[in-house]
């Protein structure tokens, strides 16, 4: 799995607990990057043959195919990008332009920086975000939502849904929205 289990991963875990792979005499087993001595990314479990198959965001994809052309997409999980940069809805950051310097909590993927960048300059914004990598890298948000950062990429259908249960309304900046496909 990409990150801990989630709303992505629901009709996998259905099948699952179904029993569909097991009528099909496939073995599987789902890992995430939070399961102690889990590889950091599925893409890493992957290539270090731990595991056949992985669940990553096209980011992590596109890095690696660029990098040394180990992985290859089959399929997508959804038509459209689930996620967004996101910042308490009450903060006076009412725009990329505005996270110049902002403090971002970070996943630590190569491209990930880039495009919140790019994002910012293609809003108008002159500077870039200050990366904050939590630790514990599977609840970005929660570093948003603690006060030590600003801002965080968050997957709208789980972490800004856990966010809004947890109470807190999040302002929501859309890559695709800023020019960043």
């Amino acid at each position: 799995l990409d990150w801990t289990p989630n709303t992505t991963h629901a009709a996998l875990l259905l099948a699952s607990s179904k029993g569909f792979y097991a009528r099909e005499s496939l073995d599987v087993r789902f890992l995430s990057p939070s399961d102690h001595g889990a590889p950091k990314t599925p893409l890493d479990a992957v290539v270090a043959g731990a595991a056949e198959v992985g669940i990553s965001p096209c980011d992590q994809v596109l890095y690696e195919s660029l990098r040394e052309d180990r992985v290859v997409c089959v399929a997508t999980l959804h038509e459209v990008d689930i996620s967004a940069v996101c910042v308490d809805e009450d903060s006076n950051f009412t725009r990329p332009s505005l996270l110049s310097d902002a403090r971002y909590a970070s996943c630590g993927y190569p491209l990930e920086t880039a495009a919140v960048n790019s994002m910012i300059r293609n809003d108008g914004g002159g500077g870039g975000i200050i990366e904050v990598c939590p630790e514990e890298r599977t609840e970005t948000e929660m570093n948003l939502l603690d006060g030590s950062a600003d801002c965080a990429w968050m997957y709208r259908t789980w972490e800004g849904l856990r966010a809004r249960r947890r109470g807190r309304k999040l302002r929501e900046f859309r890559m695709k929205v800023f020019g960043v496909a």
